[in-house]
């Protein structure tokens, strides 16, 4: 089991709660697409609250900004966006009051990152390890070290378990494969965001349910590329991301195909 402050935190058949936090955050982001099929409202918020107590109880918070960037990308990409996301942010700000002045509410702001108390010493080990790897990052600008863990910088970072815990997928890129593997990388899903992009501006979709689709993939891809700052590229979190990153790939053919058609 693993805790933090005292509460257990769920991983269920994943490898560790971030783990969980993540599928969940990817869960979530599908749910905007389906809950326009759902049979009934009541059926969808069920589904979301389930979702939601999932991602809350994995007491995962790379997962939990991953999923608030979510939320903020897929409503500024829409119609109104300006209106909704100061709808957003007023029931944020009015959610966020009301808990505070409840023990819940304040146990949930101590677990937050950076304005927190819990488990500070994460957040300052993540800091360290930027700081460190950026002067070996530099060593092998290009293409990466094989040895890299051998760098003194690096060794100062190694735990109690006897491990450096590269809590940042780009770092790790970086370190592995230099600045030309974490750019492929990158590329890669940026490009994936710009047919998206494009698909969100065919006038064919404007206003159907493939529209909301490409909003939702779109949001729950950039939440992917974030939460990955915040977590090590292991378990299923590779098998998640690639393959939601080949569903956008198919949104965006299909799109681009449905609009030749009409054309």
């Amino acid at each position: 089991y693993t805790e933090r402050d005292g509460f257990l935190r769920a991983f269920a058949s994943a490898q560790g709660s971030i783990i969980l936090g993540f599928i969940l955050m990817v869960a979530i982001g599908c749910m905007l697409v389906v809950r326009h099929t759902m049979l009934s409202r009541r059926t969808e918020m069920i589904a979301l609250v389930i979702l939601a107590a999932g991602l809350v109880a994995s007491l995962s918070r790379g997962p939990w900004v991953g999923t608030g960037v979510l939320i903020v990308v897929y409503v500024a990409t829409g119609p109104n966006a300006a209106t909704n996301l100061g709808k957003l942010a007023a029931i944020g700000i009015v959610t966020v009051a009301a808990l505070l002045l409840t023990p819940v509410g304040q146990t949930l702001l101590d677990f937050l990152p950076f304005v927190g108390t819990v488990d500070v010493g994460t957040v300052e080990y993540r800091k360290q390890l930027f700081e460190s790897a950026l002067i070996v990052i530099e060593r092998n600008l290009w293409f990466g070290s094989v040895d890299f863990r051998l760098a003194p910088e690096m060794q100062e970072l190694v735990q109690g378990q006897g491990i450096i815990d590269i809590v940042n997928h780009y770092i790790k890129l970086a370190l592995d494969y230099g600045l030309v593997g974490l750019g492929c990388f990158l590329v890669f899903f940026i490009t994936i965001l710009i047919g998206l992009r494009r698909v969100l501006k065919f006038s064919t979709f404007r206003n159907s349910e493939f529209n909301v689709c490409a909003r939702a993939a779109m949001a729950t891809l950039v939440a992917i590329l974030v939460t990955l700052g915040t977590a090590s590229s292991v378990d299923f979190i590779p098998y998640v991301y690639w393959s939601f990153a080949g569903l956008c790939v198919a949104l965006v053919r299909i799109a681009y195909k449905e609009r030749a058609g009409v054309a």
